[in-house]
């Protein structure tokens, strides 16, 4: 919530006591004393600190001496500030419990100290060193510890909020986490908590996934393809459209976010199941981009489309998510490309003006994004191209023929998700064969 909050302070959409005041709350939590005094001196307007909060200032020092002083510092972590003898451990193949066990007499609750002292650092906000920790953490705790599923969790959130983490350091955690939970049997988690883990996952998921140049993408890879058919075990896997139920379920707002990447990934059979989804969640939750893929693929209403295309770009300046990259800009042009291809399908003779207003672009810019549109979908395998356009300048008129696939090529369009399909029933065979 911190990023959120931060980023929030700066956008003028609430009043900035109310911000302050939700940073404070937050902060007061956490073992960040300075950063909660700052907030507090801004809110209250005042120069003095809070003596409870410098109280903690002292605590959380006295703490973090504890575990940094050479005179009071854990064994363990002695160990682990001797690159050496890490290298050596590893080469022989002992940088395990039992190994530490056995060369330097390591306990089990030794171990643990890794794991409370990577807590209290994620509390500091010192990020980097609590992604070291877990790291060492899960390395070496006894296989038998369920402390170490916790400890991915305090991983991927460590990392998340860590700015210097690789962001595919940051997929390859997403993915070891969503195996984990995935692959928990109904003993060690019930399906009402492997629903919530993964409710969180989904939610966690946007701060990787919506950084990236790749988002629209991987988006739709998470929520759409089997994870079989990415090397998995077919037998552990979840089905593919797992997490597609727990959006149903428990998150339905996620769909903006699914949505928005259909449109940019033009995936054509994900587009299909996630319009299906939206048509049944309309009542539940709805937003531009979900209305606007409604418009289009289920009540062929253009001009509700292109009103709420307009809406779009609102709703995507204040979105967290959208907002901080190029993402909302790309959105916007395949959302306008996937409009204009829907009116072409109806219409032979298109009114230059008025389409270029409609989709909020000038006479001049919507001529020559029409004319690239145009060329790219000759060039295109897509359902129907468009062969043999005129456009008069001079009159701002476009004649077009729109020349429709064949029976052949209908035949391969149908046909061609039998593999996925048959992946989707493999899946569902094996798990109905192991209930």
């Amino acid at each position: 919530m911190i990023p959120i909050l931060d980023w929030l302070s700066n956008q003028n959409m609430y009043d900035p006591k109310t911000v302050l005041g939700a940073q404070f709350d937050l902060a007061k939590r956490t073992n960040m004393a300075d950063y909660a005094i700052d907030i507090y001196k801004k809110f209250h307007e005042v120069q003095t600190e809070p003596e409870d909060m410098t109280n903690k200032r002292s605590e959380v020092a006295k703490t973090y001496s504890q575990f940094k002083d050479p005179a009071t510092e854990p064994a363990i972590l002695k160990l682990l500030r001797d690159d050496q003898e890490i290298m050596n451990l590893r080469q022989a193949g002992k940088f395990n419990f039992e190994g530490l066990k056995e060369i330097h007499g390591m306990e089990e609750n030794e171990v643990e100290i890794l794991y409370d002292e990577a807590k209290f650092l994620m509390d500091c906000g010192q990020y980097s060193e609590t992604c070291k920790n877990l790291i060492w953490y899960r390395e070496l705790a006894p296989p038998e510890s369920d402390r170490s599923f916790q400890a991915l969790w305090g991983l991927f959130a460590a990392q998340i909020l860590d700015t210097s983490t690789d962001p595919n350091m940051k997929m390859k955690t997403l993915h070891m986490l969503r195996e984990a939970i995935d692959s928990r049997s109904e003993k060690d988690c019930s399906p009402l908590e492997k629903l919530q883990q993964r409710t969180w996952l989904i939610h966690w998921s946007l701060f990787v996934f919506l950084r990236r140049e790749d988002a629209a993408r991987q988006i739709c890879e998470f929520f759409f393809t089997p994870q079989e058919s990415r090397g998995g075990d077919r037998r552990k896997s979840a089905g593919s459209n797992e997490y597609m139920n727990v959006v149903q379920t428990n998150c339905p707002w996620i769909l903006r976010y699914i949505g928005a990447a259909a449109v940019i990934q033009n995936w054509k059979r994900n587009t299909q199941e996630l319009v299906k989804v939206i048509k049944q969640e309309k009542d539940s939750y709805s937003d531009p981009i979900t209305r606007m893929l409604q418009c289009l693929y289920v009540d062929f209403d253009l001009e509700g489309a292109q009103e709420e295309l307009s809406n779009c770009e609102s709703l995507l300046k204040s979105d967290y998510f959208l907002a901080q990259n190029a993402f909302a800009n790309e959105f916007v042009m395949c959302s306008r490309k996937m409009i204009f291809t829907k009116y072409c399908l109806i219409h032979q003779k298109i009114d230059m003006h008025k389409l270029a207003g409609q989709l909020r672009m000038s006479f001049e810019e919507f001529e020559k994004w029409m004319v690239d549109l145009i060329r790219a979908q000759r060039r295109s395998e897509s359902n129907a191209q468009l062969d043999d356009a005129k456009i008069d300048t001079e009159n701002g008129i476009a004649i077009l023929e729109v020349r429709y696939p064949s029976i052949y090529e209908r035949i391969i369009q149908k046909t061609e998700d039998l593999t996925y399909r048959s992946y989707e029933l493999a899946g569902n065979l094996s798990r109905a064969r192991l209930k």
